[in-house]
């Protein structure tokens, strides 16, 4: 519990790409993606915790494509006119289990305020996945003495991921 490990690898052949070992608490200790190298091509794939802005930057200022399973608390989203999207009026729509849903949306660049064009795809979870998320949330809140957001236990019915990748060659039921 010292130490943090940042590691990336290659598919399919698992072979690392990148290795790091940083103290847990500090400056420059955190989860970001812009510690880790990024080529021209390269396809990132990546947990809620590197759901930044910065991080997102980082990939498309090396012209690599990112999917990120989104943290709604960490990645703002946006309108192309520079408007919040509102992530929660938008999922609330999805009424089934099954069907994929998308939307464009836009990342801000943390150096220029320039927008990186991506696109949400979300998937609407069963009613027994949803209850799974919504207990580890409350039990995890409990154990930190934390209050739980109300929009919180509502994403929790959704599994939700930024991407970049090429519309043309990746549909959001593969993305997802």
């Amino acid at each position: 519990s010292l130490w943090r490990i940042h590691f990336s690898f290659k598919v399919p052949s698992f072979a690392c790409d990148f290795l790091e070992i940083t103290a847990t608490k500090g400056k420059n200790t955190g989860e970001t993606l812009s510690r880790f190298p990024i080529e021209e091509n390269d396809y990132i794939i990546a947990d809620r915790a590197y759901s930044t802005p910065n991080g997102i930057s980082h990939i498309h200022k090396h012209k690599g494509y990112s999917l990120i399973r989104v943290n709604s608390t960490s990645l703002p989203l946006y309108n192309k006119d520079k408007s919040r999207f509102q992530l929660l009026k938008a999922i609330k729509k999805i009424k089934q289990v099954g069907p994929v849903d998308s939307w464009n949306v836009y990342v801000k660049d943390n150096n220029n305020d320039d927008l990186i064009l991506g696109r949400i795809c979300v998937i609407k979870k069963s009613k027994e996945a949803t209850e799974l998320a919504q207990r580890n949330i409350i039990k995890e809140a409990t154990k930190k003495h934390i209050n739980i957001k109300a929009e919180t236990l509502e994403f929790a019915k959704y599994i939700i991921v930024f991407t970049t990748f090429p519309k043309d060659e990746f549909t959001c039921k593969e993305i997802l």
